[in-house]
């Protein structure tokens, strides 16, 4: 069943996983599948009795798996989002599991990733923005310089 580890659907989510990360001999699923897969899961997960199950199978080392991986192809980071949504509604009914396979640092260690890779991105723009820019923490407290015909900006008193 479900909440058996080497149950039918939690054996196909993790060959479709391993296949999808690089980690298997297996060709990947296709992509539509795949995205039916974690939906399926993400819908189960999101009733008590599915998120238990879902528990039970030891599904968080595979979802974690997918959060530490780093595809250099955007279309998949679909995938990782859906994943992080997962370990959101697992984690609210078994926290231990996420602690024990290093969830917390697995997260960070994604967000870090994303944010240098918009950095790269944005290039030179990215350290316009960045709070470690001293430019950037300083606030402008002059006083606008009121433009030619600006009319509400007039020097006799109402």
């Amino acid at each position: 069943g479900m909440s058996s580890y080497h149950g039918f659907f939690p054996s196909l989510f993790r060959t479709c996983v391993l296949a999808m990360i690089g980690e298997s001999k297996e060709p990947a699923l296709p992509q539509t599948l795949s995205t039916a897969l974690f939906s399926f899961l993400y819908h189960l997960a999101s009733y008590e009795s599915g998120g238990e199950a879902l528990v039970s199978c030891g599904i968080m080392e595979t979802l974690l798996r997918i959060v530490q991986w780093r595809s250099l192809d955007n279309s998949q980071l679909t995938f990782v989002t859906r994943a992080v949504r997962l370990v959101d509604l697992i984690t609210n009914i078994d926290i231990t599991t996420f602690t024990n396979f290093s969830g917390l640092v697995c997260l960070i260690s994604r967000l870090e990733h994303e944010v240098n890779n918009c950095r790269t991105d944005l290039g030179e723009e990215a350290v316009m923005m960045s709070p470690s820019n001293p430019a950037f923490l300083e606030e402008d407290t002059t006083p606008a310089e009121p433009k030619e015909g600006d009319s509400s900006s007039s020097s006799d008193p109402i």
